[in-house]
């Protein structure tokens, strides 16, 4: 017998798969290259969009938004070092802070369900870190 599955179910199925290919990666040592954060981040913003069900208009507005935190986040990254370079405490908090933003500008393009659906992304997401996604308060 052949089952059948949700639209829904394998948007899921492709986002987690996304997600977890990204986090291997990084498990493995990592890869903070420019271009490997930016091919993670284009994987990653496809299935959010995907997941999130995003209409035509919301898209490239969203993906604006995703685009400037990557540019950000990317610039807090220069003269950090896995494993011991930089300064790991300052960056995680401004990181808290540029996710705060980004979420903030997100409300003003999802609609309610969306923004909620995001933030259990990114929870599920900080959940999967070393550390189990603590932040320090």
């Amino acid at each position: 017998m052949i089952r059948t599955i949700s639209a829904g179910a394998a948007r899921l199925a492709a986002l987690a798969l996304v997600l977890l290919s990204a986090n291997v990666a990084l498990a493995q040592g990592g890869n903070f290259s420019p271009e490997a954060m930016r091919q993670r981040f284009e994987e990653q913003n496809k299935a959010l969009i995907t997941e999130l069900a995003l209409t035509e208009a919301q898209t490239p507005k969203f993906t604006e938004i995703m685009n400037a935190a990557l540019e950000a986040r990317m610039k807090l990254y220069e003269g950090f070092t896995p494993g011991g370079g930089g300064d790991f405490q300052g960056m995680r908090e401004k990181m808290v802070a540029l996710d705060e933003e980004t979420t903030k500008k997100l409300a003003d393009v999802l609609n309610e369900e969306q923004l909620a659906r995001y933030s259990q992304i990114q929870q599920e997401r900080r959940n999967r870190r070393p550390g189990g996604g603590t932040r320090p308060s």
